[in-house]
């Protein structure tokens, strides 16, 4: 056996041994006292890129947690303030029920409009004051507001929140031409298709054959069946003027939802006073108590002047009034459409009848009224094969949703969009057609503001759905990231006895390993 002075083999080997299970000492106490695996980027590279990766996924969750409460009390600010606007404009439709009484004074309508005037004034007051985090929610200052809802770009969800100044809500309306004559047709008179883009989608109905003059109540039910699928609704209403009364009776001949059977009715004005007027008052009430205005449907009015009746179909059925019965006519009648409000106007719709006449009538078609909460557009399309031949002695001035056109022309496809009638515009002071535009008007708010509370609470409901996803995400990252990370403290504190025991025992082996070359000596001596 070789023995050296210089070279300790025994002494290096046990060196390294306690090197590496100091190392592995240092190592297992560091863990201990950290619970970290990975406390530098040299314990485990790839682990630590992941370990890095899930720590910005788990701030980014649990910052997203609080973006998404934040959110949530956003919704809430703005349903709580809705809230109010919905219960000025209930009571504003309560005072709009009250003012559709007959025979109340023009005061007592005054004082329901300074009512009304008053909670709209309330309601403007929320919209332009209701803010969030220094900022206008409802009076369009912000229409879109978006909240981070995860750790990734992608992961945000917007709360859109309309204008509820009174002047920018109400009803979205739309005029189909007005009252016409059976030639001239309400919109979709003569075999129109008509698309309706609506808020909730598009839809294409077909109005009457072609030739054939649609009523407006046809129209306005072929509209009513796909409001589910477009969100627009149609009201019909057909109102004729009849002017030129004289004392004595009149037989004349009426048709309106009893169409194709026509009844004669005789119509007696009273003599007025000065005798060049009649008392038209007594007339008008025996009519509408007759089977007569059961039998039609319609209902008669007098005019504002007090000098005609306005014949009235609240359901939009084509009204045909003439001469009945070979009477001759006592005095010059007068027939035209009442309340007309389409852009478009002809000579055609007046029938005017002689005194003594015995003969002559005229049919008319009603006005369809489109509505929706929502903007939306209408596109008619007149049939091209008309039979028999549909001629206007005078063209409409411009294109639009009814034209008297030959059978053998195109007709010009229009586009119209709806404007809005806000709740500004309410007034029950006008007379019977401004209460129904409010009852109108007032139902178009009521459903608008409703649909953004349905939003609100949806988005609330989503919200609160995102919190529960967050909760998972940040327990699953977190639980992941701990894997790769934390330390394992039985297997670590396992490492430590081991590594502290066999530091002991190379101590004590360093020390047996520095002694063995003392046996040289003995070799020297």
């Amino acid at each position: 056996m070789a023995l050296y002075i210089n070279t300790n083999i025994w002494s290096l080997n046990a060196q390294r041994a306690l090197s590496a299970s100091q190392a592995d000492l240092t190592r297992a106490l560091e863990r201990l006292s950290t619970t970290l695996r990975i406390n530098r980027a040299a314990d485990d590279p790839t682990g630590h890129a992941i370990v890095e990766r899930y720590t910005s996924q788990i701030n980014g969750v649990d910052q997203a947690r609080r973006n998404v409460s934040h959110g949530t009390v956003f919704a809430q600010h703005a349903d709580s303030n809705l809230k109010s606007i919905d219960l000025q404009l209930q009571n504003i439709r309560t005072k709009i029920v009250a003012a559709n009484v007959n025979g109340l004074s023009v005061p007592a309508l005054q004082t329901l409009q300074n009512e009304i005037v008053g909670l709209l004034n309330e309601v403007e007051r929320i919209a332009q004051t209701t803010e969030f985090d220094g900022r206008k929610i409802l009076n369009n200052a912000t229409t879109n507001t978006v909240f981070q809802v995860g750790p990734n770009a992608a992961d945000t969800v917007s709360v859109a929140t309309n204008d509820f100044r009174v002047s920018r809500f109400g009803v979205n309306r739309l005029f189909g031409n007005g009252t016409g004559t059976n030639i001239g047709g309400a919109r979709g008179g003569t075999g129109e298709q008509i698309t309706v883009e609506g808020y909730l989608g598009q839809e294409k109905v077909v109005i009457g054959a072609a030739g054939a003059p649609a009523s407006a109540k046809m129209i306005a039910k072929a509209i009513n069946a796909v409001q589910a699928a477009t969100g627009v609704s149609a009201t019909a209403r057909t109102e004729v003027e009849i002017t030129g009364w004289g004392p004595g009776t009149y037989t004349l001949t009426l048709e309106a939802s009893n169409a194709g059977a026509p009844i004669l009715f005789n119509f007696s004005p009273d003599p007025g006073v000065p005798p060049a007027t009649v008392d038209l008052s007594n007339a008008v009430n025996t009519f509408n108590a007759s089977s007569v205005s059961t039998d039609t449907g319609v209902v008669m009015s007098l005019n504002a002047a007090g000098d005609g009746v306005i014949l009235t179909s609240a359901a939009g059925d084509n009204i045909s009034v003439g001469v009945g019965g070979g009477v001759a006519l006592a005095s010059g009648l007068t027939f035209k459409p009442a309340n007309y409000t389409g852009a478009l106007t002809d000579t055609n719709r007046v029938q005017s009848l002689a005194a003594g006449a015995t003969t002559g009538s005229r049919a008319y078609t009603g006005q369809v009224i489109f509505d929706s909460e929502r903007p939306f557009t209408v596109i008619s399309e007149a049939l091209t094969s008309v039979s028999p031949p549909v001629v206007a002695t005078t063209p409409y001035p411009t294109p639009g949703l009814s034209l008297k056109k030959p059978a053998t022309a195109t007709l010009t496809k229009a586009t119209e969009s709806s404007t809005i009638v806000p709740v500004s515009k309410i007034d029950v002071t006008a007379g019977p057609a401004s209460i129904r535009d409010a009852f109108a008007i007032i139902d178009g708010a009521l459903a608008a503001v409703a649909t953004q509370r349905a939003a609100l609470g949806s988005t609330q409901n989503r919200f609160n759905a995102i919190i529960d996803n967050l909760d998972n995400d940040f327990v699953n990252l977190t639980t992941a990231r701990g894997y790769i990370r934390d330390a394992d403290i039985a297997l670590e504190s396992s490492i430590q006895t081991r590594a502290s025991i066999q530091n002991q025992v190379n101590i004590a082996i360093l020390g047996q390993a520095n002694a063995l070359q003392q046996a040289v000596l003995a070799l020297l001596r």
